[in-house]
């Protein structure tokens, strides 16, 4: 990670959906890669600009169906992605 103040490409990461996840937990990891420039207002020293690009991805469709039955709407499928830092 670079310096604050410093920016680079952010990296994707891109969090596989799969049918009966639990929405807590995809949605969590989004959550927590997405939080970081609003967490540099707070503390020093983590970056001004967000070094993760999260997206949810999933094999088909754009709706996933979770283990509670609550719908959790992807970013892009498997096969839209043609580059990836993280999976």
């Amino acid at each position: 990670m670079k310096e604050t103040g410093q920016s680079e490409s952010p990296v994707t990461v891109s969090l596989l959906a799969v049918p009966d996840a639990m929405l807590s937990s995809v949605s969590g990891i989004y959550d927590a890669l997405n939080c970081i420039e609003q967490l540099a207002s707070f503390r020093g020293g983590l970056p001004r600009s967000n070094p993760f690009r999260p997206e949810i991805v999933a094999q088909a469709g754009h709706i996933v169906p979770t283990a509670s039955g609550l719908p959790l709407a992807v970013h892009r499928t498997i096969d839209e992605v043609s580059e990836t830092g993280v999976v």
